[in-house]
Parts: C-alpha cells; sequence; structure tokens
C-alpha cells in the first residue's frame, strides 16, 4: 500500500507538438462541420484530452475577445432561454500563436467548455447540465460571420417562416 504524496510524471508536450494537436483538432472540427465521418462528440473528446496536458495551460493567457465574448453571450442565452443572463465563471484563455481560444463559462443551470479557431472563425461549444439525471453532453457549433457596419442582423430573412 502506498502512503504519501504520489507523483504523476507526465510527457510534457512542446510547442511544436501542442500546435500539431490543435491543427488535428481544427481539421476534426472541420470534418465535423462538414458531416464528413467526423462528429462534435470526437472533437470534445479530443479537446478534452489536450485541455488535461499541463502544456496547454502554460501556453494560454488570459485574453479579451469581445466577438468571442458575445458569441458565448448568445450561447448563454440560447441556452437557457433568458436573453437577459449573465454568464458566470467566463474564463477566455488564448494561445495566441496557434489563433485559439479556450475556456469555460456557467449560465445556470448550465456549464460549459468552449473551444474556438479565430483565423478560421469556428469552434465548438460542450454544454451539460450538471444536476440532470440525463449526463448527455450537448453541442453548439460556432461559426462567426463580421457584418458590414450598414448591415441590420435578423433571426430569419423577410418571407420565411
Amino acid at each position: 500500500m502506498l502512503s504519501g504524496p504520489l507523483w504523476v510524471i507526465a510527457r510534457a508536450m512542446t510547442p511544436k507538438k501542442l500546435a500539431t494537436r490543435l491543427q488535428e483538432l481544427l481539421a476534426a472540427l472541420i470534418q465535423a462541420d462538414a458531416h464528413q465521418q467526423g462528429s462534435f462528440g470526437d472533437v470534445h473528446e479530443r479537446f478534452m484530452r489536450i485541455a488535461e496536458d499541463p502544456d496547454l495551460m502554460n501556453a494560454s493567457k488570459r485574453v479579451k475577445r469581445p466577438k468571442v465574448k458575445a458569441v458565448l453571450q448568445r450561447i448563454a442565452s440560447y441556452l437557457t432561454g433568458n436573453e437577459g443572463v449573465v454568464m458566470q465563471r467566463l474564463f477566455l484563455l488564448g494561445v495566441e500563436d496557434a489563433g485559439f481560444v479556450h475556456g469555460a463559462f456557467s449560465a445556470p443551470p448550465y456549464e460549459a467548455v468552449f473551444l474556438y479557431f479565430e483565423r478560421e472563425d469556428r469552434g465548438l461549444a460542450s454544454f451539460r447540465e450538471p444536476m440532470s439525471a440525463d449526463h448527455r453532453i450537448q453541442f453548439m457549433r460556432i461559426t462567426t460571420q463580421l457584418l458590414p457596419p450598414n448591415a441590420v442582423p435578423m433571426k430569419r430573412p423577410p418571407g420565411s417562416n
């Protein structure tokens, strides 16, 4: 029987290895977006495996990304059905060299993690209700498009149902 502190020895990712894994994550996201034998569940699992490695956190710094924050706010509003919901415990972390933003937030009763590739303007949010008997993880694809200054966003084109 072991006693005292346990030390876990982990093989650290090099910056090159991290960059490779992030590119593989992006490729999996693109495949899932295109419905090419990929799934958002696979993307989520890949991200969680990368996130378990301390090198991702070592390469990540707190960032301010108004566009990403606005997208996450829309997701929180959609999840809760409340346009006025305030996100709680929002963490925006970025790996600048990779153009990669990731983090977590809560919009009670939901908890979410997200990943976002800035250059490609796409990402994924994974969310669940921790107190629910159904421990299913649900996914929401993130795709952004900046509109010209005069554009008026609308929920659907005029005349559509």
